[in-house]
């Protein structure tokens, strides 16, 4: 009954797995404790308890005895004592446990760093391993990250001293350094709001441009009369 189950499991299967248990076929005694399907893809989507010791929710990897080198670890030649790399890349490995994840039959596989049961262990050995998340270790990031906190801050500081800022220029009138220029300054800024720096707007007309003329001649002759005051003193 179970050969003929083994038989539809087989049929069932992609071509690139057939091949590779055709070229590298499981032990017997790994079909003597299969776990559940169910199990390994629920256990991926468990969270751990950051400060669980390792003794009790590591998970030991126990690859059953081949009869043939594993095929995804490096081999030490036996007569030259150079190693050779695995047959299968990494890539290839992670393919071949996706596959075989999805047929319910990744234990039947050799051992590999790609498979679940390895990566669960080093998930709880290690954690999400995070490159600039750990202590006192910070993550680059792009310039403009870098000073935005410099620059969040000093827009800030600007903010809470705009009140300050703002009666400082209302006061600009009776400053001791422009005391009398007062008048002058309204008008020169009324004009400058008529006429504009980059030229007439839709307010400007020739009458605004008369006035501003004359505002300047007054602003003239202001300075010059002030001029000689002081230097009558």
């Amino acid at each position: 009954m179970a050969s003929q189950e083994y038989v539809k499991l087989a049929q069932s299967l992609p071509p690139r797995l057939l091949r590779f248990f055709a070229r590298y076929p499981p032990p017997p005694s790994s079909f003597a404790n299969r776990a559940p399907a169910s199990s390994i893809s629920t256990s991926l989507n468990t969270s751990f308890p950051p400060n669980a010791s390792r003794e009790k929710t590591a998970i030991k990897a126990s690859p059953p005895s081949l009869p043939y080198p594993n095929p995804f670890e490096s081999q030490k030649h036996p007569a030259t004592g150079k190693w050779h790399g695995p047959v299968f890349s990494l890539r290839r490995q992670a393919d071949l446990v996706k596959m075989a994840r999805a047929n319910g039959i990744e234990d039947l596989l050799p051992y590999t760093t790609k498979g679940t049961e390895e990566r669960l262990r080093r998930r709880m050995e290690h954690g999400l391993r995070v490159k600039g998340t750990g202590v006192g270790q910070k993550v680059k990031g792009k310039l403009w990250e870098r000073t935005m906190k410099g620059r969040l801050e000093k827009r800030r500081q600007a903010m809470l001293g705009m009140p300050k800022l703002v009666q400082q220029w209302k006061q600009v009138s009776v400053h001791p350094e422009l005391q009398g220029w007062g008048t002058a300054l309204m008008m020169f800024r009324w004009a400058t709001a008529v006429v504009g720096r980059s030229g007439q707007n839709d307010l400007g007309s020739i009458a605004s441009l008369v006035k501003f003329q004359v505002i300047l001649m007054d602003i003239d002759k202001l300075s010059r009369r002030m001029t000689s005051e002081e230097a009558s003193l």
